[in-house]
This record gives structure tokens, sequence and C-alpha cells, in this order.
């Protein structure tokens, strides 16, 4: 028997402020078949604020592929499937990007549902040119392989934006004054929650800043050489 395929949703959820969840969003969430998650004790909290009850899975960098055969499977077999992350729009420095490519060679329709994204909040803010403009999302883990990447943002035009952790902060600044020192920065902590702190200025008198204040949460960081004349 030939399915009909279903279709593969990317619903973006809040970055802390529930009156960011978009009303589309939370009745595709109702009705699709099955909901992947990057971290189901999270989402499942998200969703109860909502009445929602559709089924969830998990699904998260280190199952990705087995997660993503199941997923496949369930939509050539006509089932409407709906990914959401911890915070923030699916597939941008979280998982799933692989799964809409293989998707999309499938033949299967997939539906951007948008939200909230921290790296455009930010950008907005910023007072910094927004062409060009360049995501980085986190950096790895290793120096040589950060100082590439560095090295890549004085090399190219326009503004640029990463995600920085609050247990890696603090060594990574370090590094930031002395690669960045002629940029502007513009550094958001807790975007959209009740302490939300936004740094603004040159470096490193910025980072400065940043290192004296309360390091909890996560970081989305803007920075250019330049600012919107």
């Amino acid at each position: 028997m030939k399915y009909q395929k279903g279709s593969l949703n990317i619903v973006a959820s809040p970055i802390g402020n529930l009156g960011d969840f978009s009303s589309r969003a939370k009745e595709v969430l109702s009705q699709v078949d099955l909901i992947a998650s990057e971290d189901t004790r999270h989402s499942r909290i998200l969703l109860g604020q909502f009445s929602i009850t559709t089924p969830i899975t998990s699904y998260f960098e280190y199952s990705a592929k087995k997660t993503e055969d199941f997923l496949i499977s369930k939509l050539m077999s006509g089932k409407n499937i709906a990914i959401i992350t911890d915070a923030g729009t699916p597939t941008v420095s979280d998982p799933g990007a692989r799964l809409v490519a293989r998707a999309r060679k499938e033949g299967i329709e997939v539906i951007p549902i948008p939200g909230a994204s921290a790296a455009i909040a930010a950008l907005s803010v910023s007072g910094m040119p927004t062409q060009p403009f360049h995501f980085w999302g986190f950096f790895p883990p290793t120096k040589s392989k950060r100082f590439r990447i560095y090295k890549q943002i004085c090399d190219l035009d326009g503004t640029h934006c990463f995600f920085e952790s609050k247990h890696k902060i603090t060594k990574h600044v370090e590094e930031w004054k002395e690669v960045f020192s002629d940029f502007y920065f513009m550094i958001g902590r807790e975007m959209t929650k009740q302490f939300e702190t936004y740094h603004w200025g040159r470096a490193p008198q910025v980072l400065d800043e940043v290192m004296q204040s309360d390091l909890r949460g996560e970081f989305t960081v803007v920075l250019s050489r330049e600012l919107m004349d």
C-alpha cells in the first residue's frame, strides 16, 4: 500500500519569554502526530504550559542518525512530525539540519513555523550593520580551530554572531581581547527573560565589564568593526 507522505514542521520555541510562543506554533504542535525534541523533559514542561499532549520522542545530537531513520520512516508512512529545540529555532546550532536534508531528498514537505531566534534578536539591538551577517554558532573546543575561525572573522566584512556558554566564556574572553581589540561588541545574556542584560561597546572595555557581571546563563555575542552610520 502506498501512503501519502507526511510533513516535517520546523517549529520555533521561546528563547525565554513564553509570550513569544506563537499561536501558529502551538496549533501545529497540537495537531501533528509526533514531536521530536532535543530534550524531552524540558519540552514536556513547555508543552504542558499550553495543554499540548502530542506524543514526544527524543532527538538529540548523539542519537541523531538512529532517530532520523525512525522519523523518516514515519514521515514516509504519512505521519506529520514537528521538531522543537530547547529554545529558539531548530536546525540553527541545534539538531535537525541533516534530517531536513534527508526529508528534502525524499520529497517530503518541510514547513517552517517561524518564531524566536537569539541571533536575529541580538543583531536587531546591536546597532551594527545587518548586511552581510555571519553566524558561527558555538565555537569548537579546540583552541587551534577557534583561532582559525577568529581569523575568518577578521578577514570578512560585516557583522558576526556566535553563542557562548557560561562554562567557557571566562577563558574565551581573554582570546577575544587579543584578537578583536578593534571591534565593537554587543553581548546579550538571558535574553527575553526577567534578568536579561546587554553589554555594548568596544573591546576590551566591554569584555572586562562582562567578566565583572553575573555569568549565569548563555550568551549571544555580536561583533563588528563598524556601527551603522
